[in-house]
């Protein structure tokens, strides 16, 4: 049975209970899903055209149809501003090579690549204009590896009335303080930031003006385990202009460019004291695009509930000793993994340590012959060797 398909026997024969999107004797064939039953299965009021070869039709969702490398397949619509974008998808390739993203008219504003699970999205579009709305997977030249598809569902456009034209003399934004920053915020932790400090626009946070090469950071201190959630959004014309969030000195998650409204949490364990910290980071390249400013709101830390309490030892004698920090076991010779599915910025590699972990973009072996990995913001650039080059050094030019 092919594609995923289960055999089972039978007294005179066999029968292939198929994978979603596949039929046939052995599954064979792909279930080619046509526009009105894309419609159907995201459920957005939109009408999709695609590229060849397609998508394929799994009954609750669609992926991409098998395709060969350095090709791709597009799904495509339009949508009229403003409004929030709203959608799930998912992606089974190998890490770094193959990426599904969404890309607002020729902007690429979100992708995951490598093994990444059903994820929840948002994204608020403004303006009045009629906005191209493209997902597209595509194979790069190295690498198979995992499903090779990327995966969509529950695609939702929800338009917004036109925001009301604003006036001759907008009041300015006033710096906020560490306390009506708690406040706005909603968060049961205290603050403190980085000159020239954060805005109070009544609902959520926005950085004041800064310059070219600045930063300006908010931070905090959690004590885990615990969940940290929060909304975040960002205006730049330039992709290099990013928000990020790093827990300790570690980049967990970031956005770049333009980016509307987004939600995100991310699981902190253990029961030390962590360092949370927002940062916003002005690239020294580009002039000012957009409203060149960072937007936090309902940034919230939810403390995990304490295990309980072991019961008294069935047998008596003294209480073992607690194992050192990071290790498990009767023997205490296990590792804890601290590597969690939100350690890392997606297409990152986490590298478990001795209770901490470290992120990577440029495992073993990303560049080949004798190129040199070098770690960009969300990824990677190969500095091949003389010969070669391609994405990881792949092609002999010579």
């Amino acid at each position: 049975c092919q594609n995923g398909g289960t055999c089972e026997e039978l007294a005179d024969g066999f029968v292939c209970q198929c994978a979603p999107g596949f039929n046939g004797t052995n599954c064979e064939h792909i279930q080619e899903a046509t526009i009105e039953r894309i419609g159907e299965i995201l459920g957005a009021p939109l009408e999709w055209t695609f590229t060849s070869p397609g998508w394929v039709d799994a009954q609750d969702h669609i992926f991409s149809t098998p395709i060969s490398r350095k090709q791709q397949v597009d799904l495509v619509t339009v949508v009229t501003g403003p409004g929030q974008l709203t959608w799930e998808w998912s992606v089974s390739s190998p890490s770094y090579w193959d990426s599904l993203r969404l890309y607002i008219d020729n902007d690429r504003v979100a992708k995951i690549y490598g093994e990444v699970g059903w994820t929840n999205e948002s994204l608020r579009i403004t303006g009045s204009s009629t906005r191209i709305v493209r997902f597209r997977y595509r194979k790069y030249s190295y690498g198979d590896g995992g499903g090779d598809n990327g995966s969509l569902r529950s695609v939702r456009w929800s338009p917004e009335s036109p925001l009301p034209s604003p006036s001759p003399n907008p009041s300015p934004i006033t710096q906020a303080s560490a306390a009506r920053i708690g406040e706005i915020l909603g968060s049961p932790v205290e603050w403190t930031f980085t000159s020239p400090g954060w805005g109070d626009a009544q609902d959520h946070i926005v950085s004041m003006p800064i310059l070219r090469n600045q930063q300006i950071d908010l931070v905090t201190t959690v004590t885990g385990p615990g969940q940290l959630e929060w909304e975040w959004s960002l205006s730049s014309g330039c992709d290099d202009d990013e928000l990020r969030l790093y827990i300790d000195h570690y980049l967990v998650a970031y956005i770049e460019g333009n980016r509307g409204w987004t939600s995100r949490s991310i699981q902190i364990r253990g029961s030390g004291t962590r360092i949370v910290r927002f940062s916003y980071r002005k690239d020294d390249e580009e002039e000012g695009h957009g409203g060149d400013q960072a937007y936090l709101r309902a940034v919230h830390w939810i403390p995990a509930a304490p295990s309980p309490s072991p019961g008294p030892s069935p047998s008596p004698g003294p209480s073992p000793s607690p194992c050192p920090t990071g290790f498990t076991g009767a023997m205490c010779k296990d590792n804890i993994n601290d590597c969690l599915p939100d350690s890392c910025p997606v297409g990152a590699t986490c590298i478990d340590g001795v209770a901490s972990f470290t992120c990577t973009f440029c495992p073993a072996n990303t560049c080949q012959n004798g190129g040199t990995c070098e770690e960009q913001a969300d990824g990677f650039v190969c500095q091949c060797a003389a010969g070669f080059n391609g994405t990881n050094c792949e092609d002999n030019i010579d």
